[in-house]
């Protein structure tokens, strides 16, 4: 036999069934919302990726910003006088805590921002979106919380 045996396939007649062809109908228009919701929504859900691979991306530049601060120098002001070891280690530990207070500060505006971009890319009276959306938001908070004690905790411990 040479060949495909579908491509010498005939049908075997007409749909005549009514039930059958409003069911096709059915499923015909049913394919066609899916298709006219993805291409209505793809740049919706690209750019909501997109702010997710930003925050991912943050998340990483927040640890390399941290471990800055952490090996930074102090910053003592020139023309002072002379410092004893104690007050060095003092002043570092001030300097330490108020950058990461700023860094800290710097995550949660980050995290409002890109927050309120997701929130433009969503429908929020659509459950889906409704769960998503909160879900985004308890991660941003449970980061910040974990971040922020943390960081307090490695700096407090690497001074004393």
């Amino acid at each position: 036999m040479v060949g495909d045996q579908m491509s010498s396939y005939k049908s075997p007649g007409v749909l005549t069934d009514q039930t059958m062809i409003n069911n096709n109908k059915q499923w015909e228009n049913l394919l066609g919302l899916i298709r006219d919701y993805i291409f209505e929504n793809i740049n919706k859900l690209t750019a909501r990726n997109d702010l997710y691979m930003t925050e991912l991306q943050g998340r990483v530049n927040d640890l390399s910003q941290f471990k800055f601060i952490i090996n930074g120098p102090v910053d003592i002001k020139p023309g002072g006088k002379k410092m004893k070891k104690q007050e060095i280690k003092s002043l570092k530990y001030a300097q330490q805590i108020q950058k990461t207070k700023d860094l800290q500060l710097k995550i949660g505006t980050r995290h409002s921002q890109n927050e309120n971009q997701v929130r433009n890319t969503m429908n929020l009276n659509n459950n889906k979106d409704q769960q998503e959306m909160n879900k985004l938001q308890q991660n941003d908070g449970s980061y910040r919380r974990e971040f922020n004690q943390d960081t307090n905790e490695i700096v407090q411990f690497l001074i004393d």
